[in-house]
């Protein structure tokens, strides 16, 4: 892969494969170890209704970067998964977790790679806002025949905003097949090598926010929409590449950088000021749209309402209760 990181090619199984003729569309990749083959056939499902062209192989282990479990063998880093696949594709690839789901053309990520986009991801620093919202643990929450939760509240927001760096959630990433793409993979799989135990995000957030080479004034970056990779939190964005199940949640270590280099810089950003479309202190009733305080525990209405549409549940392809 680079001078003095010398990499074979991922030992890996073709699975599920299609390919397009005429004028392609990014290649769709990913790779699943077994215990995520049942997951993988859902994501293979999604491409082939939709007749995206796709190769998604079976790997016998990740690594650390991506899942504690994992090797320690960098082959089996994203970074040198799609270093390998750029290389033998020679083309602009569309990589997604096995364990999304796409539920509709995603005409945006298309546009981005015949604009040639160098990469595109989502970037919780965009200009979008990225309030989380997740079920309320109050006891209406709980049913006994195992009714979805209907009561949600705010968990966790990022209010700097910058188009300069990155914080990403990188279970949907677009590479283009350029100079600068693969230098930033170059870089990015360095970063991953030289910080044992810190996930590959925090890893490519460092690296994207201390770039270190000519690739990054080359570079042209997107920060997708939220709905490119919509988390079961993300309830007011309609799922177009879906997470529907919370990420694994691996108590990685974060970047400690000998120069002192840090993954964020937050005085290099500006404040964002869009306001949430709920006020942070609410709960809502995602099957009205109702909105509430709590009061020791107890709910109390508000009289107010939100009357956009609202996506609570990840499996579903249509707003529920809110039109």
């Amino acid at each position: 892969m680079s001078e003095g990181l010398p990499l074979a090619a991922p030992r890996m199984t073709l699975r599920h494969g299609s390919r397009s003729g005429g004028q392609e569309p990014p290649l769709i990749c990913g790779m699943f170890t077994p215990d995520y083959a049942a997951l993988a056939a859902r994501l293979v499902d999604s491409l082939q209704r939709l007749g995206l062209p796709h190769a998604i192989f079976e790997v016998p282990t990740v690594h650390g970067s991506i899942s504690l479990k994992g090797s320690d063998d960098p082959t089996y880093t994203k970074a040198n998964f799609l270093w390998h696949m750029l290389a033998s594709t020679g083309r602009t690839v569309l990589y997604l977790d096995a364990d999304v789901v796409v539920r509709r053309m995603p005409e945006l990520v298309l546009r981005l790679a015949h604009a040639g986009h160098d990469l595109a991801t989502v970037n919780w620093l965009g200009p979008d806002r990225n309030d989380a919202y997740v079920p309320s643990p109050l006891p209406a929450n709980a049913d006994a025949n195992g009714a979805p939760p209907r009561y949600y509240q705010h968990a966790y927001h990022v209010d700097a905003m910058t188009d300069e760096q990155l914080l990403c959630s990188g279970a949907v990433q677009l590479w283009g097949n350029t100079e600068a793409a693969r230098g930033l993979l170059h870089a990015w799989f360095a970063s991953i090598v030289a910080h044992p135990g810190v996930g590959d995000d925090e890893c490519m957030n460092f690296t994207f926010n201390n770039p270190a080479g000519p690739w990054r004034a080359a570079l042209r970056p997107y920060w997708l929409p939220k709905s490119y990779v919509r988390y079961p939190w993300w309830i007011f964005d309609e799922p177009i590449i879906d997470h529907p199940d919370v990420p694994y949640q691996g108590a990685w270590s974060d970047v400690v950088d000998p120069l002192g280099r840090r993954s964020f810089y937050p005085e290099r950003a500006a404040v964002r000021t869009l306001e949430p479309f709920i006020p942070r202190d609410h709960v809502i009733d995602v099957q009205t749209g109702a909105l509430f305080r709590l009061d020791a525990e107890q709910l109390v209405a508000t009289g107010q309402r939100w009357a956009g549409p609202i996506w609570p549940l990840s499996q579903a392809l249509s707003p529920r209760g809110v039109a």
